[in-house]
């Protein structure tokens, strides 16, 4: 850590990480907790400060890859167990820089294999929800913002290298399973996301877009109720029920179907 803060020299820098890689492969349970987190935090805030600055990120792209090879060897590791808060810390730093957007959808490619091993795409999402621990339910509730906010605002640079579409249609089918859970703050999150030009390749996506449809069409939000009631006069009159939230989410999921029907018209005539 000492040689990383305070050389310049890049190989001198290479040379470092890759002895720390070692470390970490072979004795990282080894070490103190004190050094594993020390650790662990200043190779995420080092990756943090390169790519929130744009001219350090393009002049030192060749060493931000290879810390980001590091965080995902301690990773493999500490997560989800002992780094709980590296999913909303990676959302709310990704909130803040496109670079740290772009830099940390490559620290999720890295970790997309990990991430397979212990979470497949084809888990029944909504049964690991119920049956899952308070940890791990947390690890899904920050797992559907975080793959929202990266396609949202970065699907187009994703799709554009040929070989991203598998990891971009993965991360979908992750999305996608995770929106069938029965809690409104996770399944409304990815709504959002279907809206939008990049999703017009219907070939690409029929796949994610028929889940979303038929969960929309079997999981639909409420609408407004309007009950006839009498009121203290006798009069007869119309009385509205409002839920704001459960509103918002039924105006989200009435747009994103209409607009998702619309663009399958054998799929909404075989419903």
């Amino acid at each position: 850590m000492h040689i990383l803060q305070n050389t310049q020299n890049l190989n001198t820098k290479f040379f470092a990480l890759q002895v720390l890689e070692g470390v970490i492969k072979y004795r990282w349970n080894a070490l103190p907790t004190e050094q594993r987190d020390g650790m662990k935090n200043f190779i995420y805030d080092i990756i943090v400060q390169l790519s929130s600055n744009e001219d350090s990120f393009r002049t030192e792209r060749l060493y931000v890859n290879k810390l980001d090879i590091i965080l995902v060897q301690i990773l493999k590791r500490e997560w989800p167990a002992r780094w709980q808060n590296f999913i909303p810390d990676l959302v709310s730093a990704a909130k803040t820089s496109e670079n740290i957007i772009e830099n940390c959808m490559a620290i999720l490619k890295l970790l997309s294999e990990h991430l397979q091993a212990i979470l497949h795409p084809t888990t029944n999402m909504l049964e690991a929800y119920v049956h899952g621990s308070s940890e791990e339910q947390e690890f899904i509730q920050n797992l559907a913002p975080l793959f929202t906010l990266f396609y949202k605002v970065r699907i187009r640079i994703l799709e554009s290298p040929q070989e991203n579409i598998y990891v971009v249609l993965l991360g979908l089918e992750y999305l996608s399973n995770i929106s069938y859970v029965d809690d409104t703050e996770v399944s409304v999150t990815p709504l959002g996301m279907v809206d939008g030009k990049p999703l017009q390749r219907r070939q690409l996506y029929a796949g994610p877009m028929s889940k979303w449809r038929m969960l929309m069409i079997c999981r639909m939000a409420k609408p407004e109720e309007v009950l006839i009631v009498e009121d203290e006069n006798g009069n007869i009159v119309c009385e509205t029920m409002k839920d704001n939230d459960v509103l918002v989410q039924y105006k989200i999921m009435r747009e994103t179907l209409i607009y998702t029907l619309t663009m399958n018209f054998l799929f909404t005539t075989s419903i």
